[in-house]
């Protein structure tokens, strides 16, 4: 499923009560960097964007360092001291899609609830 789609599908998905879409581990970031990256250039003017050449670079950029903080949290996983949810995941995309541009500005907003809990336990150390 293409990223935009299935963040689409997450939060219809979200939309129907007792629906939540589940998102595997492995396809989190993209899914989550084409939430974030879409809600930015809908919301903010494109001059505040200039780190990245376009929206697919942002999602690309994006993805790649999700991933990489992923794959941090997945030598703790193997031990069973970090936890991935696959549909707190679901819950993150459908939330962060759903955003007001106000919103998505506040320290109280963002990151959603959900996206605090798609990893749970020790997941980057004794000390997180």
């Amino acid at each position: 499923m293409k990223p935009r789609i299935a963040a689409l599908s997450a939060l219809l998905a979200m939309s129907i009560p007792g629906c939540v879409t589940r998102i595997p581990m492995d396809e989190y970031a993209s899914e989550w960097a084409t939430a974030l990256c879409g809600k930015w250039y809908e919301c903010r003017d494109p001059s505040e964007m200039s780190e990245f050449a376009d929206e697919a670079d942002c999602v690309e950029t994006k993805t790649d360092g999700k991933n990489g903080w992923i794959d941090d949290a997945m030598q703790y996983m193997d031990s069973g001291e970090c936890q991935y949810d696959e549909e707190k995941a679901g819950e993150c995309i459908a939330d962060i899609t759903s955003l007001s541009c106000t919103a998505l500005e506040s320290d109280v907003a963002y990151p959603p609830k959900a996206c605090d809990e798609v990893f749970t336990g020790s997941c980057w150390g004794p000390d997180s």
